[in-house]
């Protein structure tokens, strides 16, 4: 999670890549 914080504003720039993320940690959630 630590690596993700770091480009995670980065992402928010980014709508497609925020839903991705969203689906695979619902998929690490399983």
């Amino acid at each position: 999670a630590g690596v993700l914080s770091v480009p995670i504003f980065i992402w928010l720039s980014d709508f497609s890549v925020y839903v991705h993320v969203f689906v695979s940690l619902a998929v690490w959630g399983t």
